[in-house]
């Protein structure tokens, strides 16, 4: 008898020892699954620090000068300025124009990256320089009010467009985030304390305004920092060569009347000499042509993502169910000893949670250890926070202790429902 007992305990213990192995490895799993959903819904959730909403790119050209359409006496550059000076004018006219702005390079959902290198000077000490590059985007002021871009410190698109309009440098706070390992944590004193330093000059300045990070599109988060600069000018003098992008901002109730009207003014109204609009299309329309492999992909990741947890649950759903069918004798004798239905759910619920309680640090060790070593595949971002990597630990523990509840409480219910007698009859 005291065989049998020993016997039952050492298989007891062998059997929660693999148990407790494999919860161990797909804990990791599933933090490593975790890992995938946490970091892209994150950097999703991320304002680009822009708003397309209602943003139209309204397509230009220059009649080539072999065309037979080409206007000789109005193709020098003055008139060329002039002219597309005009139709950046026209389209102020339009209903539900709200703003509209010239820019080169500078809309997102293209991917541009334009790399300028930047010096920025300690106000008080000239010679105290961070120096980094910025993704250089040159723009006319309006640029800010039709992509809704605000300060760093609360200040509205139109004050940023007119400190533009002041030669003011527009920066975002992220920029001492890359370069030469300069720190700083107080982004809303960054105004106060630097400036821009000039190209070729030791001291030549100009002020500088603190705006929030650009994302290039919704996947990507604002690694890189961003300046814009008033580089084209919106009272004339604008050649259309200097300028690839005319956007304008329209007011959503009034799009469909906005495209109407460009629709039914381009070929004469909107041709003015030998410049002429030819193309119109939302910036959303963009969007979602340029994003859809990548949504695509996190769309296929999440399936997979799903698949494997489903995987993963019906697993141990299977491993303590059949673990607890074999207790049905147990479950028994302890009715007959007078232990309550509650009772016999407490025992088999602690012993499964304690084994997962008992593993949790070690899976925590290895998926440290995995981020450590930069074993993670992070797709739409480089870096994985703290906070994401506890909030991941804490989700595979929860979902982890749901599946090993369920695994019990189901095949429990039913063993509380046999007879005593015949349960122990069967044994």
């Amino acid at each position: 008898m005291k065989r049998k007992l020993t016997s039952q305990i050492f298989n007891e213990w062998r059997s929660n020892l693999w148990l407790a192995v494999e919860l161990m490895i797909v804990s990791v799993v599933l933090w490593y699954v975790l890992v995938t959903v946490v970091s892209t819904l994150s950097c999703l959730t991320v304002s680009p620090g822009y708003d397309v909403t209602g943003v139209y790119q309204v397509g230009f050209n220059v009649i080539a000068d072999d065309s037979p359409r080409f206007i000789a006496d109005r193709g020098g550059e003055e008139e060329l300025k002039e002219d597309f000076y005009a139709l950046y004018n026209r389209l102020k006219e339009a209903p539900g124009a709200q703003a509209v702005a010239m820019s080169f390079s500078a809309i997102p959902y293209t991917y541009n990256f334009s790399g300028m290198g930047v010096r920025l000077a300690y106000k008080e000490k000239l010679d105290s320089i961070h120096w980094t590059i910025c993704n250089n985007k040159r723009v006319s002021p309006s640029y800010m009010e039709v992509m809704q871009i605000h300060g760093y410190n609360g200040e509205s698109p139109a004050e940023l467009a007119e400190q533009l309009r002041q030669d003011k440098m527009l920066i975002t706070s992220n920029v001492f985030e890359n370069g030469n390992g300069l720190s700083y944590d107080t982004p809303e004193r960054m105004a106060d304390d630097w400036a821009y330093l000039y190209n070729g000059s030791d001291s030549a300045t100009c002020e500088i305004v603190v705006v929030v990070p650009q994302k290039r599109n919704d996947y990507e988060p604002a690694n890189k920092p961003t300046i814009f600069w008033r580089s084209v000018d919106e009272n004339g003098g604008c050649h259309p060569d200097w300028v690839n992008e005319l956007t304008v901002r329209v007011d959503p109730e009034k799009t469909r009347e906005f495209e109407e009207w460009i629709d039914s003014k381009m070929g004469n109204y909107l041709t003015i000499n030998n410049v002429y609009a030819n193309d119109l299309k939302p910036i959303e329309y963009q969007r979602q042509m340029v994003q859809a492999p990548q949504r695509e992909l996190v769309y296929t990741r999440l399936a997979c993502v799903g698949f494997l947890m489903l995987s993963i649950f019906l697993g141990l759903l299977g491993t303590f169910w059949f673990r607890t069918q074999q207790r049905v004798g147990e479950i028994a004798v302890r009715k007959v000893n007078g232990a309550t239905d509650l009772d016999i759910f407490r025992r088999l619920m602690g012993e499964g949670l304690t084994l997962l309680v008992a593993v949790t640090p070690v899976a925590i060790l290895c998926d440290w250890l995995l981020k450590h070593f930069d074993l993670l595949i992070l797709t739409f971002t480089d870096s994985f926070p703290t906070w994401q990597f506890v909030l991941c630990a804490a989700l595979a523990f929860a979902l982890l202790a749901l599946m090993i509840i369920c695994g019990i409480w189901f095949p429990a219910s039913r063993a509380m429902k046999v007879n005593p007698s015949q349960a122990l009859a069967d044994e």
